[in-house]
């Protein structure tokens, strides 16, 4: 008898041993629990604010790249309506005899003494320039080497071009972009071209209206990727191209959207909007 109660007793002892660890082992488990829970809802809160801070500032640049879009495809298509004035007029016969005055009264409108707007020419198919808003009789220059040429004399297609910047032969107002459009023979061949010039220091002006938080950029691209203006601009940065950055491609997928990516010019990474500047 004594030997079963002592096995009893120590069969006692023994589960009130486990028992006093139960307590323990459950405070342990509940403060791993608790903090597990914790960093659950902190790091949801985070990532719910970092969604919300990053749904505000596309929202901002997509705002903005609107507003930019509209205010250059608008002025962009003012000049493209010049060039088409003055296309029609080159193929009147009656327009071509009048007195030069009042030829140029009538293919050239006030557009061209905008701010920021440089001359309105006309080529043959060697380059020469024929007609020239800014004179009369035309300017002695060929343009037979400009890309804004070379394009409409190789292609019958090519529509309204926008020409890599360049540094204008007939003022010193700066680097320049052209609008240039093919003029066709009868036959279809090829007869020249009517460019209008843009200063950059348009977009320059444009860009410098905006605010942009610490690390913002705006850039003004061609679809193939050469720099027309960016903010900040940098000291060789207008007329370099990005065609080659894993940035650039997302662009040319789609007429407008927004992505994160590490910027071509500076490296850094980015919140990018972005839209295309519609031929209107």
């Amino acid at each position: 008898m004594a030997a079963y109660r002592n096995a009893r007793l120590r069969t006692a002892l023994a589960g009130a041993k486990k028992v006093n660890f139960k307590p323990l082992s459950l405070f342990v488990a509940s403060s791993i629990a608790l903090a597990v829970a914790i960093a659950a809802i902190g790091g949801c809160a985070l990532v719910e604010m970092r969604q919300d801070a990053l749904g505000r500032a596309q929202e901002g640049a997509a705002n903005l790249s609107l507003i930019l879009e509209r205010d250059i495809a608008r002025n962009l298509e003012i000049y493209a309506l010049s060039l088409h004035s003055v296309i029609d007029g080159v193929k009147d016969p009656e327009i071509l005899r009048l007195p030069p005055a009042i030829r140029q009264l009538v293919l050239f409108d006030r557009s061209t003494t905008a701010t920021d707007m440089g001359s309105l020419l006309v080529t043959d198919e060697q380059g020469h320039l024929v007609l020239d808003s800014r004179s009369t009789p035309p300017r002695p220059v060929n343009l037979a080497d400009r890309d804004y040429f070379k394009v409409h004399r190789d292609s019958s297609t090519a529509g309204l071009y926008i020409s890599q910047p360049f540094q204008p032969r007939l003022s010193d107002g700066g680097q320049s972009i052209g609008l240039s459009r093919r003029l066709s023979h009868a036959d279809g061949s090829f007869a020249g071209i009517v460019v209008g010039t843009l200063r950059i220091h348009y977009f320059r002006r444009l860009f410098a209206g905006t605010k942009l938080g610490p690390g913002g950029t705006i850039t003004l691209l061609r679809d193939d990727g050469i720099v027309l203006m960016r903010r900040p601009e940098g000291p060789r940065t207008i007329g370099q191209s990005i065609a080659g950055s894993p940035s650039f491609a997302p662009l040319t997928q789609a007429s407008q959207g927004s992505y994160v990516g590490i910027a071509a010019l500076d490296g850094t990474e980015r919140l990018y909007d972005f839209r295309h500047v519609v031929d209107r």
